[in-house]
């Protein structure tokens, strides 16, 4: 690990499931109006162009960086497994809200077994938090000193978790552990927080929101 890296978790800007509207997928959806003007006040907010730019294969985590891309484009670009956690698969989808989909969701949770996958195309607890245990090493070896990933909330919260929890394991008892931080820590569309690494260990710093302040709902 370097003497001090950088690195700046931003969740997407609103997308049309989160605004309530009906998604086929986890993956597809795009961004509201509102989501827009969130990712230009992101891109805003970005004084000096960071060594790289990352973002997850989603549709809204590539659309809320596109702000950002313009203006710093000559920033390498790279896309990382900082997906969202998809629990549901896209048979659960086909057209439904985030309302519709709840009790899929509530049974999900429930059920507490960390190596379920709900139908192809869904992920384990235990295949999702392999993915954080991965990204999180990437960040940890890096050789760049400063870092914008544009993700998503479960992940960006699994991160975080990790590195206050140290190396969670995978277990029902950590996975509804993992449950409750992410229904405690509020983490609004295109918030960010600031992550330090260096040789003492890691450094966060709050989630911060008055970027967004004035944007309309």
């Amino acid at each position: 690990m370097l003497r001090s890296s950088q690195i700046l978790l931003v969740r997407h800007g609103e997308s049309e499931g989160n605004a309530g509207r009906p998604t086929n997928d986890a993956a597809s959806a795009l961004l509201t109006i509102r989501g827009e003007r969130q990712a230009d006040a992101i891109a805003g907010l970005i004084e000096r162009p960071p060594d790289l730019f990352v973002v997850s294969s989603y549709a809204r985590s590539k659309l809320t960086a596109r702000a950002a891309l313009a203006r710093f484009p000559d920033v390498s670009v790279e896309e990382w497994p900082v997906h969202e956690f998809t629990y549901l698969g896209p048979a659960a989808y086909s057209g439904s809200t985030v309302a519709e989909r709840r009790p899929a969701v509530e049974a999900y949770w429930k059920a507490g077994d960390p190596h379920q996958v709900q139908g192809e195309g869904a992920e384990s607890f235990a295949e999702f938090l392999a993915r954080v245990r991965e990204v999180r090493e990437r960040l940890e070896s890096l050789t760049a000193e400063s870092v914008v990933i544009f993700s998503h909330k479960k992940f960006i919260n699994a991160l975080l978790w990790s590195w206050l929890a140290g190396h969670p394991t995978v277990s029902a008892r950590r996975m509804a552990r993992y449950r409750g931080f992410d229904q405690a820590v509020a983490f609004p569309n295109g918030a960010y927080v600031n992550v330090c690494l260096d040789s003492e260990g890691v450094r966060l710093g709050p989630i911060r929101t008055a970027h967004l302040d004035g944007i309309p709902a």
